[in-house]
């Protein structure tokens, strides 16, 4: 049930967002998503394979929406 991660995924979709609408604070909200994500594998809820799955969705999902709009 922890495949993929979901909190991963909706915090890179915020941050992608909001970085590409943000460049100066880009650098900043993607780590701040990959922090997220490193914190539910050290919590030991999640694989490190369903963060980077999460992530990965979210990114795959943003770039195809911006690329719609």
């Amino acid at each position: 049930f922890s495949f993929p991660s979901g909190h991963s995924c909706a915090v890179m979709s915020v941050a992608f967002v909001y970085a590409f609408n943000y460049p100066t604070l880009s650098t900043s909200l993607l780590l701040l998503a990959a922090l997220v994500g490193w914190s539910r594998v050290r919590l030991g809820v999640h694989y490190p394979g369903d963060v980077l799955a999460g992530q990965a969705i979210a990114l795959a999902t943003g770039i195809v929406v911006l690329g719609l709009w």
